[in-house]
């Protein structure tokens, strides 16, 4: 997976999560991730990104149970615990060597995410130095500190 990631590039992949350590540990071993996690029960990285919940509709609604029971009859596990708050929003973002966010995606409810090609094609640009290194992403840029 980390290559499919950009760590052949050069790049870290490292996701953020604002579960408990010991929840992280268990997800990381029910799903081998290959990679570390970074810990974040405060949520300040949640903040300087943007990241905000979304409504109890979007996350509760018709296409929301309609998507979790069609993982469930796809046999799909959900790992060995839950997220309490499934109202938070996550995020992906790039960042290049100097911290400067290169691609950014807030996505606007718990099941959206980027197509997988784009945070690829984002971290092959960012690890190639490309200037405007796919800068912004789908969503804009992050929010002025």
């Amino acid at each position: 997976m980390r290559d499919h990631l950009g760590e052949r590039e050069g790049v870290t992949v490292l996701p953020v999560s604002f579960a408990t350590a010991a929840q992280v540990d268990d997800h990381v071993r029910f799903f081998q991730w290959p990679f570390p996690f970074a810990v974040d029960p405060e949520r300040a990285l949640y903040r300087a990104f943007g990241l905000g919940r979304a409504s109890a509709w979007r996350a509760f609604g018709p296409k929301a149970v309609v998507n979790d029971l069609w993982l469930r009859l796809r046999g799909r596990a959900m790992g060995p615990s839950r997220q309490a708050d499934v109202l938070q929003l996550g995020g992906d973002f790039v960042l290049d060597a100097g911290g400067v966010v290169t691609y950014a995606c807030r996505p606007p409810g718990p099941d959206a995410r980027p197509p997988f090609t784009a945070l690829r094609e984002a971290l092959r640009r960012t690890a190639r130095g490309a200037p405007g290194s796919a800068a912004g992403g789908p969503q804009g840029p992050p929010p002025a500190a």
